[in-house]
Parts: C-alpha cells; sequence; structure tokens
C-alpha cells in the first residue's frame, strides 16, 4: 500500500498543478489540514453504526435477560454466596457472624437494577437511532469537508464531484484511516477507497448556500495566507 508520505505528496502535487501558491506553502497547509482532520476524528463523538447497534443491542438485551433469570433463578445459598463473594471484592472477607448484610443488599439491588437498566438500554437502541444512518460515515464526511477547504482556500478551482476533489478526499481518508483503507482495497479487489457519495453531499451544501461558503472561503483564504507568511518568515 502506498505509504502515508507518498499519499500526502499525491494530494500536494494535485493542488499545486491547480493553485498560483509555491509547492512549499500548498504543503504547510496540507500539513496543517491532515493534522486538523486527524485531531477532529479523534474528539468527534461516535454512537456507532445504526445496523451495529441494533444487531448488538438485541443480543446484549437477550444476554443481559439472561443472567438475570440465571441469578434469581439460583438455589437461595448459591445465590447468597454470590452476593457476598461480589460485595466484598476487592475487600478483606470476614467471617460469616461478622458479614455486613446492609452491605451485601445494597449490592444486590444494584447489580439488579443496573441490569435492568442495561436491558433497556439495549432494548431502545434498537429502536431509536442515536446511531449513524447507513449511508453517513463521519471520517470520509470530514475528508470530504478538509477536500473542499483546501480547493477552496488554496484558490485551486471550483470544487466539482470529479477531480480533484474526488481524488483528494479518497487520498485523505487513505492518509487518516488506513486500516479502512486497507479492508476497503481488500474488499474491492486492490480499488482505493471512493468518497462519491460524501463530495456530493458537501457540494449540495455549498449550492443551496453559496454565500455562506463564499464566506467561509473568504476566511479559510485570510487563514492559509497568514499561516503561509509565518511559515516562510525566518
Amino acid at each position: 500500500m502506498t505509504s502515508r508520505e507518498q499519499l500526502t505528496a499525491a494530494v500536494i502535487d494535485c493542488l499545486r498543478m491547480s493553485c498560483a501558491h509555491p509547492r512549499d506553502a500548498v504543503a504547510t497547509i496540507v500539513h496543517y489540514e491532515i493534522n486538523s482532520l486527524e485531531s477532529v476524528i479523534s474528539d468527534e463523538p461516535s454512537f456507532g453504526r445504526q445496523s451495529e447497534n441494533k444487531n448488538y443491542g438485541k443480543e446484549i438485551k437477550g444476554l443481559t435477560q439472561k443472567l438475570l433469570r440465571k441469578i434469581e433463578g439460583a438455589p437461595i445459598g448459591t445465590r447468597r454466596s454470590l452476593s457476598v463473594f461480589s460485595a466484598y471484592s476487592g475487600l478483606q472477607l470476614p467471617r460469616p457472624e461478622q458479614l455486613d448484610w446492609e452491605l451485601i443488599e445494597r449490592y444486590e439491588e444494584t447489580l439488579r437494577s443496573s441490569l435492568q437498566a442495561l436491558r433497556e438500554g439495549a432494548s431502545k437502541m434498537q429502536e431509536h437511532r442515536i446511531g449513524d444512518y447507513h449511508t453517513l460515515d463521519r471520517t470520509k464526511h470530514f475528508c470530504a469537508a478538509n477536500a473542499f477547504d483546501l480547493i477552496v482556500g488554496l484558490e485551486a478551482g471550483e470544487p466539482t464531484n470529479g477531480d480533484p476533489f474526488r481524488f483528494i478526499s479518497n487520498t485523505l481518508y487513505e492518509i487518516v484511516a488506513p486500516d479502512e483503507s486497507r479492508k476497503w482495497r481488500k474488499d474491492h479487489e486492490g480499488e482505493p477507497p471512493d468518497l462519491r457519495s460524501q463530495c456530493e453531499k458537501i457540494l449540495g451544501n455549498w449550492r443551496r448556500d453559496p454565500a455562506h461558503v463564499q464566506r467561509h472561503a473568504e476566511r479559510l483564504k485570510r487563514s492559509f495566507a497568514g499561516m503561509i507568511a509565518a511559515a516562510a518568515s525566518p
């Protein structure tokens, strides 16, 4: 697989072909954007994919229900022993006549209510869409958004759902998500990841509010110009 350095150089060269900035200046911005992208991805809260949440929720609900029934159906002496050893986990176990039964009963109630809450949570996770829709991949979305920013901020042409926008988006994804990219290539006969749908969404947002995008582009140009000047100063 192509190295991170080679992929980064490919993004730099692609942008350099369409903008007036020297290669060193483009490289400064590309490296900054890649670092920012990795930071956003690592900090972004994730609630899973809806299809995976549904499957895991079903399995966890079943396991929790089975565990509750197993505990409740155990012989009373066995259940009492389990409660004692569990309540005193990490503590020095006293002699039987010195056991703190209030502590043990609190543990039993906490365990029961926690398992019941877990069962209910797993059930709700199957029904409610807190997770991403199956068509939304946050990492791919951010890669397409950053590719858009690079193009408009460096004045490297108008983004369209083709190259260089698609190429830069795809390559950024290979840089920041190498494991997912390797899996994609394995499943698609060596073909690189394709962020076509994410690029379409970014372009759709742009077309719906071009004035907002224009203001965003002007801010990026000023920001990039400042970074380029700072990098060039001795």
